[in-house]
């Protein structure tokens, strides 16, 4: 009995079963992951659905607190993505120039 490969697992490299078990393996868990941190997210919603008040200067925003900390969250990753491309422009201009 002759056992074939999927076309999917083929590579210029050799085929070993040993392989494919651990890339599945890999995947497995990959999505595990994924599912846990989305049903993580998901109780995280649930359980602060409750509505807050945000006054900023002149405007007055009501939203729920689970969006207004994702909103929180995008700007600080926004500021740190910002932050970190300007110091390192300038500390490569310092070493190339």
């Amino acid at each position: 009995m002759q056992m074939t490969h999927p076309s999917h697992v083929r590579s210029a490299g050799k085929f070993t079963w040993d392989s494919l078990a651990k890339t599945e393996g890999i995947v497995s868990l990959k999505i595990i992951l994924i599912l846990f941190l989305a049903l993580l997210g998901l109780i995280f919603i649930a359980q602060n659905i409750a509505v807050v008040e945000i006054r900023f200067l002149f405007w007055r925003l009501e939203l729920s607190r689970a969006l207004l900390i994702l909103f929180l969250l995008l700007i600080g990753f926004t500021i740190g993505w910002l932050g970190r491309s300007t110091f390192s422009a300038g500390r490569n201009r310092r070493k190339g120039g």
